[in-house]
């Protein structure tokens, strides 16, 4: 079963996507993006959950491709 184009996209954008969320994540931590009070920790949770469920589900996806060999 080989992925399709679009899917093998979807899997490039997603994991960009998830880079660019650790470097606004990392942004944030060295204050150099800087938000009012609550709200810097209210975003730093949200995005910080965001990358662990989608990192688990874009890794699982990687470890499935590679076992059972979805691209060769």
């Amino acid at each position: 079963m080989d992925l399709s184009a679009l899917e093998l996209n979807a899997i490039i954008i997603v994991g960009v996507l998830l880079w660019l969320a650790l470097v606004l994540q990392a942004l944030m931590g060295l204050r150099i993006i800087k938000l009012k009070g609550a709200l810097h920790w209210r975003v730093h949770r949200i995005i910080a959950f965001a990358i662990i469920g989608v990192g688990l589900v874009h890794g699982g996806a990687a470890i499935a491709g590679f076992v059972f060999q979805l691209w060769l």
